[in-house]
């Protein structure tokens, strides 16, 4: 047998084969009591000189799918005209738009081969491709599919067309129907779900995620196998609970011929969903849903829970276990803190008592108002803290009982504030006016005579209101400053600026070491004495006086400059100061 017949034997137990295949797979699809979930698979072959080539397509696809299944088997030998390291082989596969003419038809796939030093040992070609292909639209005459290979061998002329034949073979079109996701599969959500036949569905198309719902009164076993081609579009199968919860997800078969559920355990009464999904939204694909169930018949559901009463209002369960048995009781939980209806007292107040009572719920209800009296009685009381009671103006009141209450104390006077020179202990302290340090007045305060503490006395006007200070400089002490106000000499309140000073009085340089204190303002002149003047910041200063020695104020401010180089004390470096302040003012005037 030559090289050719044993390629060309090789061929035909292929196609054999290939028939036999599809042969027994509609019988096993005739003799299955479900249907197999994607079309049948159609063969056409064409040889050609030294090239062969096979093309299986199903015969329906999915509008707008994005990957049709497809299988091209080509073989190209070296007997006509050898093979040689650089020939070519185109592979193509096309879609026919005018039966007969190959120009202009529409190129789906396709592989170009140059020819190595093994195919060139061998003599021979052999390969199985995957062509799938994303679907297409053809307005005239439909969808027809077809295979074809080209060979160009550099060692072939002439004389290899016309004797041996060209070896460019092109299978015959297969015809292939286009499908739609039709209304019944209007179930992209759980909302939209739709009830799930017992046995379940065949013949489905999943371009989207299809829900589907199934609902139990009893136990039972479940087993759901998702059957397909998943090299046409792979898919996911979920199961879920009635609130989405994932029970369990789908596991592809050893043989990859379905995606299998089997939760563990029993499905309990109530209702599930499940989904069947695209793993790539727009590989869409064929497929069947088979559904087994088993009612289990047992005492309990499994995870069923049974409860009741123990103790003082508590409560006790058992639950049914995974095998549909009841389990042992477990312990008394929630138990209360008292019997029902009794009751129990403590004592509150002043000497009073008050009870509470035990619910129906085993806790005991709120304590009553407390009862501290009987009804009318009456009795001395004070609100104010008691070491005030019957000390100066502070008296006692009374209280009287009323529904086993005391009412507010009434009639009792609590302490007040001072009111100094009244006679009377207005804030129940056990001192009177003078004598409560409330009523002494201290340096530089408002005062009346007799308010302020030694050792100092309440001035007279022109100090408004009083002012606890000294008449003259030798009373000075406790804090106090020699310092000239409206002309005379007085002790003064020190301060640093006019916030330490009260209201109607200003804070001025009147010390008579320059300190600063606190003085009445004035407005004239005249307030200030013979020898002082008001000046603009209100307050009195000493009146400058020409210096007859030298006969003119030069010669004063001379006599200053010589008195202050010679070492002249403080005092007299101040009346240089006031002299040069008059003669300032006199110039102006």
């Amino acid at each position: 047998m030559t090289a050719k017949n044993r390629a060309h034997s090789s061929y035909q137990y292929l196609v054999s084969v290939s028939l036999l295949s599809s042969l027994l797979l509609g019988l096993a699809v005739i003799l299955s009591s479900t249907a197999w979930a994607r079309p049948p698979i159609v063969t056409t072959e064409q040889v050609e000189g030294d090239a062969s080539v096979i093309l299986k397509l199903e015969d329906q696809f999915i509008q707008d799918d994005s990957r049709i299944p497809c299988e091209m088997i080509v073989e190209v030998l070296g007997e006509n005209r050898p093979l040689a390291e650089g020939d070519t082989i185109e592979i193509l596969l096309n879609e026919d738009d005018t039966p007969g003419i190959e120009f202009g038809d529409d190129n789906l796939w396709r592989v170009d081969v140059v020819v190595d030093a093994e195919m060139v040992s061998n003599q021979r070609f052999y390969n199985v491709y995957d062509c799938s292909f994303a679907a297409v639209e053809d307005f005239l005459g439909g969808i027809e599919i077809y295979g074809k290979v080209k060979v160009d061998k550099a060692d072939c002329t002439t004389l290899c067309e016309t004797t041996f034949g060209e070896d460019h073979p092109a299978t015959p079109n297969i015809s292939m129907g286009e499908i739609f996701d039709d209304l019944s599969e209007d179930d992209d959500s759980s909302a939209e779900a739709f009830l799930l036949p017992r046995a379940g569905v065949t013949d489905r198309i999943a371009t989207d995620s299809d829900w589907l719902k199934v609902t139990y009164n009893n136990p039972v076993d479940l087993q759901a196998r998702l059957e397909a081609n998943f090299a046409g579009g792979d898919l996911n199968i979920t199961l879920y609970q009635s609130d989405l919860t994932i029970i369990a997800e789908g596991v592809l078969e050893a043989n990859g011929a379905a995606k299998r559920i089997s939760p563990d355990g029993a499905i309990l009464p109530g209702e599930y969903y499940m989904e069947i999904s695209l793993v790539d939204p727009e590989d869409y694909n064929f497929y069947d849903l088979i559904v087994t169930e088993s009612q289990i018949m047992t005492d309990c559901a499994p995870g069923e829970v049974e409860s009741r009463p123990c103790g003082r209002c508590g409560t006790e369960e058992k639950m049914c276990d995974s095998e549909g048995e009841w389990g042992q009781w477990g312990q008394c939980e929630g138990v209360g803190v008292c019997d029902p209806g009794s009751e129990e007292s403590q004592g509150c107040g002043e000497n009073g008592s008050q009870n509470r009572v035990c619910s129906d719920e085993c806790q005991w209800e709120a304590f009553s108002n407390c009862i501290q009296c009987d009804d009318g009685e009456t009795e001395s009381c004070y609100s104010g803290p008691q070491e005030f009671a019957g000390v100066g103006v502070c008296s006692q009141g009374t209280r009287t009982c009323s529904r086993g209450q005391w009412s507010s104390c009434q009639g009792d006077t609590r302490p007040g504030v001072e009111a100094c020179m009244d006679g009377v202990d207005n804030d129940c302290d056990g001192l009177t006016d003078s004598n409560d340090p409330e009523c002494v007045a201290q340096l530089g305060d408002a005062c009346m005579p007799g308010t302020c503490g030694a050792p100092f006395t309440c001035l007279p006007p022109p100090f408004s209101d009083g002012y606890c200070g000294g008449e003259d400089c030798s009373a000075c002490g406790v804090g106090s400053v020699c310092g000239v106000a409206l002309g005379k000499e007085y002790c003064l309140k020190p301060c640093a600026d006019f916030t330490d000073c009260r209201f109607g009085y200003t804070c001025a340089p009147a010390g008579t070491m320059g300190e600063q204190v606190c003085v009445p303002p004035c407005e004239s002149n005249e307030a200030c004495g013979a020898d002082g003047v008001c000046n603009d910041q209100g307050f009195c200063e000493a009146a400058a006086t020409p210096d007859v020695i030298g006969g003119s104020v030069a010669a004063q401010d001379e006599g200053c400059q010589q008195s202050s180089e010679r070492g002249v004390g403080l005092w007299f470096a101040l009346l240089c100061l006031l002299v040069l302040r008059r003669r300032e003012s006199l110039s102006v005037s």
